[in-house]
Formats: structure tokens, C-alpha cells, sequence
């Protein structure tokens, strides 16, 4: 009996052991550091955005570059599949403040990554919300 109760206590100590880097791994935020293009329907139409992430732990930093200008700096955070970044634009005399948040998802055949949700472009005027797709691009 007590070689018994042993060796189910050993099975249950293996099988934590062995769990336990998959369970630390589940939880982490992907990793988006790189280039990604950015898409969505503009009041004038379609709009891409290049941007260059870099990710520290869970904050994301980097540049974007699109019709509102070239190497705009951007900064957000990266928890689990969330992510949310924004940046900010100056035109005509005019503050814009632009707000991406998303999920990021990977497709389990080809590894691929993309990050879609909701963007937002708010200014004095008003604002303006759409959908958005972002796809990493392939080096």
C-alpha cells in the first residue's frame, strides 16, 4: 500500500513537472516585434500604414508610416492576445490621435501572425472608428 500511495505521488510529481512549462508558455504575449502592414477603409477610401514594432516584455514601441507621415513614433502594450498602440499626428493646425486595439492571432498551419480589431482617429472635429487587419510583412 504505501509503495503504492509512492509511486502515484511520484506519476503526480512527474506529470506537474512536465506540465509546467507548457502552462508558463500559454500565458505569454506573442511576440509582433518586426514590420507590419497595416489596412483599412478610410473616409477616402483604403488606407495602409507601415509600421516597425519592437517589443520589450509586454510594451511595444516603434515607428509607422502612412499618408499622415513618415517615422511617426508609437507606443502601446501587449497583454496575452491584446494589444493596444497609438500615436499621434498634427495636420492643418489640427491634433490627431490615433487608437489601434486589437487581438493578435496565429494561424497553427503556416505560423502566420496578424493582428485585427478596431482603429480610431479622434480630433478636435470628432472622431472616426473601422475596423483594421494588420499582417506581418515576409522578409
Amino acid at each position: 500500500m504505501a509503495y503504492t500511495q509512492r509511486l502515484a505521488s511520484l506519476a503526480l510529481a512527474l506529470v506537474i513537472m512536465l506540465a509546467a512549462p507548457a502552462l508558463a508558455h500559454e500565458g505569454q504575449a506573442p511576440n509582433v516585434t518586426g514590420n507590419w502592414s497595416i489596412m483599412f477603409d478610410g473616409p477616402q477610401g483604403m488606407v495602409r500604414m507601415e509600421t516597425m514594432f519592437a517589443q520589450d516584455d509586454e510594451e511595444i514601441t516603434g515607428t509607422i508610416s502612412g499618408p499622415m507621415g513618415s517615422g511617426v513614433e508609437l507606443a502601446g502594450r501587449i497583454e496575452g492576445n491584446s494589444i493596444a498602440f497609438e500615436f499621434r499626428t498634427e495636420m492643418a493646425d489640427t491634433s490627431i490621435r490615433w487608437i489601434f486595439e486589437a487581438k493578435v492571432s496565429q494561424d497553427q498551419e503556416s505560423g502566420d501572425m496578424t493582428i485585427a480589431g478596431t482603429g480610431t482617429i479622434e480630433s478636435d472635429t470628432g472622431s472616426f472608428s473601422t475596423p483594421f487587419r494588420a499582417v506581418r510583412a515576409k522578409d
